[in-house]
C-alpha cells in the first residue's frame, strides 16, 4: 500500500509519525526514551573463532592480496585520507569510536541531530569495516533523516547499501527512501527542473522530481522482492506519465507487471501502460510497435482483469477500435505513396490489402475509392527517359 506523504514540513507531519514507522536501530530506544544500550556491533566473538569479530577492524586481518593490487589500493583518495588521519592521530582506534559512537546515541535521544549525525560520522571513520561501522553509517544516516536534511539522508543511505549491501537495516532503508521520494514527487509540481532550492532543507539543490524518481529506483533495486518495490514503481511510472514522459512511464509499468505480476497495481498499470503506449504512437511514417503492444495489452487486461475493471471495458473496446482505424490506414498511407507516384499496380495491392484486412475501418471505404480511380490506368508509370537507354545500348527492363 502506498504511504502518504504529509505537508511541507517533510513526508510525515511530525516526528511522533517518523518515530511510529520503527525504532532507528533493533533494541535501542527511540528518541526520549531510556534504558542501558547494548548495540549489536558490541557483541564479542565466540571462543574460537579465527575470522574479525563483530566490531573489530577488518584491517587488523593480514592482508593477503598481490602487493601490486596493495600499491594500487593506497594510491586511491580513500586510503590516503585515512594514512593522514594516522598522520594527525585520527586513525583507527575502537575506544575513540565507541566513546563517539555512545556520544551521538545521547545526542540523538535529546534531538540534537545534526550534532549526532557528525559524531557517528566519526565514530564509523575510526574503525572501518567493522558491526560498529554498519551501526555508525546507518544511524549517521537516521539523524539526517530526522534533522529534515532528507537529500544526505539518502546519499547516507546509499553509502551504507553500497559498502553492505545485506545490511541488516535494510527494511529500515527502503521505508525512509520511499517516503522521501513520495514527499519530493510531491513537492516537484512547484520545482521545475531548472529551479534552484537555496532555501530548503528538505529539497535537493535542483530537479525535484528527478531525485524523486531516482530515490523511487532505489528503494526498487535494494529490496526488489520486498514490500514497497512494487509501490515504488507504480508511483515512478505515474509521475512519468504525469509529466508526458510517456516512454519511461510505459518502461515502469511494464517492469511492474513482469516483476511484481502479484501487486495489487498490476491492473491499473496495464491501463496506463496502454494509455502511455498509444500516446508514443507517432503516426503511420513511424514504428509501428506501440499499436501492436497495445493491442496485446488490452486482450490481456480484458482476459485476466475483466472483472476487476467493468468501468474499463468500454474503453479498452474503443481503444482497440482506434488501433484497428491507424493500422488499416498505416496500410492506406502506403497505397497512396504509390499512387501519387502513378505506381497504380502497387497502389492497388496496398489498398487490397486494406479491404481483406480492415474491411470494417474508415480506410477501407477510402481505399475501395482508390481503386475505382485506378481501373484503367496503366500499372506502371510511363518511362519517359526510355530515349536515353536506347542511345547508349540499354536493354529494356523486363516487366
Amino acid at each position: 500500500m502506498l504511504l502518504a506523504c504529509g505537508g511541507c514540513s517533510g513526508p510525515f507531519s511530525s516526528s511522533k509519525q517518523k518515530e511510529s514507522i520503527g525504532s532507528p536501530l533493533t533494541d535501542r530506544p527511540i528518541p526520549g526514551q531510556t534504558g542501558q544500550v547494548q548495540p549489536a556491533s558490541y557483541v564479542q566473538n565466540a571462543p574460537g573463532m579465527n575470522a574479525a569479530s563483530p566490531g573489530q577492524s577488518i584491517e587488523a586481518i593480514p592482508d593477503q592480496r598481490p602487493w601490486l593490487t596493495q600499491v594500487g589500493d593506497s594510491l586511491k583518495g580513500e586510503s590516503i585520507a585515512r594514512q593522514y588521519r594516522k598522520m594527525i592521530g585520527q586513525g583507527p582506534n575502537e575506544k575513540a569510536a565507541r566513546q563517539e559512537y555512545l556520544d551521538g546515541e545521547a545526542m540523538f535521544r535529546e534531538r540534537r541531530y545534526d550534532e549526532a549525525a557528525a559524531k557517528f560520522k566519526v565514530a564509523a571513520i575510526r574503525w572501518p569495516n567493522s558491526l560498529l561501522e554498519e551501526d555508525a553509517m546507518f544511524m549517521r544516516a537516521e539523524a539526517l533523516f530526522f534533522a529534515d536534511r532528507y537529500s544526505k539522508a539518502i546519499d547516507a543511505y546509499s553509502e551504507l547499501m553500497k559498502k553492505y549491501e545485506n545490511s541488516r537495516y535494510l527494511e529500515t532503508i527502503v521505508v525512509r527512501d520511499f517516503a522521501i521520494a513520495r514527499f519530493w514527487d510531491q513537492m516537484s509540481k512547484d520545482y521545475p527542473w531548472y529551479k534552484m532550492n537555496l532555501t530548503d532543507k528538505h529539497l535537493p539543490l535542483l530537479d525535484v522530481r528527478a531525485n524523486a524518481l531516482a530515490a523511487y529506483e532505489c528503494v526498487r533495486l535494494a529490496d526488489p522482492t520486498g514490500p514497497l518495490a512494487d509501490d515504488a514503481t507504480f508511483a515512478a511510472g505515474i509521475s512519468q506519465f504525469v509529466n508526458g514522459r510517456y516512454d519511461e512511464a510505459a518502461h515502469n509499468f511494464e517492469t511492474l507487471r513482469k516483476e511484481n505480476p502479484g501487486s495489487e497495481h498490476v491492473p491499473k498499470a496495464q491501463l496506463l501502460e496502454i494509455r502511455s503506449k498509444l500516446r508514443t504512437y507517432q503516426g503511420a511514417e513511424y514504428d509501428v510497435g506501440p499499436l501492436l503492444d497495445s493491442e496485446k495489452l488490452i486482450d490481456s487486461t480484458l482476459t485476466n482483469f475483466g472483472d476487476q475493471i467493468p468501468g474499463e471495458r468500454d474503453r479498452l473496446e474503443r481503444a482497440r477500435r482506434a488501433i484497428r482505424e491507424q493500422k488499416g490506414y498505416r496500410d492506406f498511407t502506403n497505397g497512396e505513396y504509390y499512387f501519387h507516384r502513378k505506381c497504380y499496380g502497387s497502389a492497388k495491392r496496398y489498398y487490397a490489402d486494406v479491404l481483406k484486412n480492415f474491411p470494417d475501418t474508415q480506410a477501407a471505404q477510402a481505399a475501395q475509392d482508390r481503386i475505382a480511380e485506378c481501373q484503367g490506368k496503366p500499372d506502371d508509370p510511363p518511362d519517359y527517359w526510355s530515349w536515353l537507354g536506347k542511345l547508349f545500348g540499354e536493354r529494356p527492363r523486363p516487366r
